[in-house]
């Protein structure tokens, strides 16, 4: 009775941090400069995250266009003074694809002709597939630490000045999200300029490296970006994560859906070698291995209201969630069984009192 009562609180648990847990999204928001009536279009979102603790690795690249051809001022919050920022290279992406198909299970599945029955490996969703478009070079990067609004306008004027543009950049809609980052401790913004099209393009790969108590990825700064966006995130960290604890982020699959019965998420741990074939800098964060996992978002821009971080506590928290969801695929799936012996005992206490109350009359 006891064991009941605990898995019972574990699944109201899960329940409530569904609901109560940061709302997990990321990346860079767009200012067009001089057409301030120009939408910016954020089609596609894929990141690289390596993360041990203390210190983070980002590789960043946005799928992007415009309504009308434009200048845009690309902003991307951070929560301290970014080390590193660099160009890095799209084959990082590349690497992170192949270890999900390498990766992949093979399954029993049987047709028809027992003679082509065996173990397949099972696919990889069409969702993780990394697809870069004509990409679009960086042309300037700038990191930034304003005291308040006003003095962040003064930055990006002067950015602007340095980048040989005349024309502004308005503030006006991102006020109140620049003023609630600064207001909570995020105090280095990184700037870059980029030109964009009516034509979808891919902005080249940004790499950062800074220091963070919980594993951050920003997105509220593109709340309003325009129209849908889908959101692949490769994440490298030293324990699994639950995606309960990622809302509303699930994991990737493979095959062509989840199951109850044999769930296969895109999460596993990987090699200190696998590490460094995606990118030489992230093996440094990590021993001899690391968790592997893949998340996704697919959904408007106008819903990425907060920011994705997770604390250490969080990925501890997920040892116990994991495990509980563990024990019910299992009891899933004895289920037929676990029926299959209830209407036996059943059938027997049945047999039982029919078997007493013949024998009550027999003496009556």
């Amino acid at each position: 009775m006891k064991l009941v009562r605990i898995l019972v609180l574990l699944i109201c648990l899960a329940s409530l941090l569904s609901f109560t847990l940061p709302v997990a999204f990321a990346d860079r928001g767009g200012i067009p400069i001089g057409r301030l009536d120009a939408l910016i279009f954020e089609s596609g979102q894929k990141a690289i995250i390596g993360w041990n603790g203390t210190e983070e690795i980002l590789i960043l690249s946005t799928d992007l266009h415009a309504s009308e051809t434009t200048m845009v001022l690309e902003i991307l919050p951070l929560p301290s003074n970014p080390k590193t920022i660099m160009k890095a290279d799209s084959k990082s992406f590349t690497m992170a694809h192949n270890i999900v198909k390498s990766h992949a299970p093979r399954v029993p599945l049987y047709g028809l002709d027992l003679h082509q029955g065996g173990p397949i490996e099972m696919s990889i969703p069409s969702s993780v597939e990394i697809t870069f478009h004509e990409k679009i070079g960086t042309h300037d990067i700038a990191v930034v630490k304003p005291r308040n609004v006003a003095e962040f306008a003064s930055w990006i004027g002067n950015f602007l000045k340095n980048n040989n543009i005349t024309q502004e950049a308005s503030l006006q809609k991102f006020e109140t999200i620049i003023r609630n980052y600064i207001f909570n401790g995020f105090n280095y913004f990184v700037l870059d300029i980029i030109e964009l099209s009516t034509k979808q393009q891919s902005v080249e790969p940004i790499y950062y490296q800074f220091e963070t108590s919980s594993l951050f990825y920003p997105l509220k700064i593109s709340s309003l970006a325009s129209g849908e966006t889908k959101i692949t995130l490769f994440l490298l960290t030293r324990e699994a994560i639950d995606e309960l604890l990622c809302f509303p982020f699930k994991y990737a699959y493979y095959g062509s859906s989840s199951s109850i019965v044999n769930p296969t998420p895109v999460m596993f741990k990987i090699q200190k070698g696998e590490i460094r074939s995606i990118d030489e800098s992230l093996s440094n964060l990590f021993g001899s291995n690391a968790y592997f996992t893949v998340l996704q978002y697919s959904g408007s821009n106008t819903a990425l209201i907060r920011d994705l971080r997770l604390p250490v506590w969080t990925f501890r928290l997920s040892y116990v969630t994991l495990a509980f969801r563990e024990i019910l695929r299992h009891l899933i799936a004895l289920l037929p069984i676990e029926i299959m012996v209830g209407f036996i005992l059943l059938a027997a206490i049945v047999d039982h009192i029919s078997g007493v109350k013949r024998k009550d009359i027999d003496i009556y």
